[in-house]
């Protein structure tokens, strides 16, 4: 019998949690209570704690983006480590977000960490794309004029916006993010509008997410994020912002010949059955991943 009990998280234990996420991933600065609030807030029925005593030894968020859903970040101290904490509680967060209706399941892990895609791969998740961490820090040219923030954007044109998103990437809405953002810093949010259609968005917030997420679509001018890029950076005076892309989209390769500089990667795995659209075929969109609603 385990000698540890898993429950479900509340907001009274984000606080201990800050602290063993900061020891798991070496963190030189904790994650703040707006960021754990962002996360948790998203999806809590399929967010865990493991316990020992009155003590949390171990937790998991997860996240749900339409019916596509998200497992992470999660952490066990390495005293404690061996216990089978993780399998534990990942696989509760996959009964929450298949009760839930998510038709793809995954997470993310670090290529340097084999032990971790060993257990991933056992509990029957199958590595996929990378993704990748950089910058675009060279200044490019770039024009404003059909940009808006989003305390003037309508919104039925993001409705509108979100479900043709949704229609080419099956299952997959951030429309719960944009509209945290805008309720909460419409200022860091900026819309490419172009004959009164939004053609992409991008967003920035350290307290929410600390890389620049969003979506263009379709990537066939990128222009449209050059544009939206470096007008976030002038707007919040921010000239080295991280953007985090998953390799399944064919425009990263256009990025990166256009100066995005790779500095990190990422393995996406994702749950047997529970694929979605990710591995199916490769899409003209680009996708950069949020963590908050």
């Amino acid at each position: 019998m385990a000698d540890y009990n898993i429950r479900l998280m509340t907001e009274i234990d984000l606080e201990n949690i800050a602290g063993i996420d900061a020891v798991c991933f070496s963190r030189k600065r904790m994650r703040s209570m707006e960021n754990l609030k962002c996360i948790y807030h998203n999806f809590p029925d399929g967010c865990f704690v493991a316990t020992e005593g009155d003590n949390i030894i171990g937790y998991v968020f997860s996240h749900v983006f339409g019916k596509t859903g998200f497992i992470g970040p999660l952490g066990v101290p390495e005293e404690y480590r061996g216990k089978k904490i993780s399998q534990a509680y990942i696989k509760k967060s996959i009964e929450a977000l298949q009760r839930h209706g998510c038709t793809a399941i995954g997470l993310e892990t670090r290529p340097e960490w084999p032990n971790n895609i060993g257990l991933y791969y056992k509990m029957g998740f199958t590595p996929t794309f990378l993704t990748v961490t950089g910058t675009f820090s060279e200044e490019l040219t770039y024009s404003s004029s059909n940009i808006l923030d989003g305390a003037n954007i309508e919104p039925d044109a993001i409705e509108l916006f979100d479900k043709q998103f949704e229609k080419h990437n099956i299952g997959y809405s951030f429309i719960n993010d944009i509209n945290f953002t805008l309720k909460h810093n419409p200022d860091k949010i900026l819309f490419y509008v172009k004959s009164k259609s939004i053609m992409g968005f991008l967003a920035f917030d350290t307290d929410i997410y600390p890389f620049v997420w969003g979506i263009i679509h379709p990537m066939n001018d990128t222009s449209i994020f050059t544009d939206l890029l470096f007008s976030l950076k002038e707007k919040i005076d921010a000239p080295d912002i991280k953007i985090r892309i998953n390799a399944r989209y064919t425009s990263l390769q256009d990025l990166i010949r256009n100066g995005y500089k790779v500095e990190d990667v990422s393995v996406r795995m994702m749950l047997n059955g529970h694929e979605g659209d990710f591995i199916k075929h490769n899409n003209n969109s680009l996708v950069i991943r949020s963590w908050i609603s």
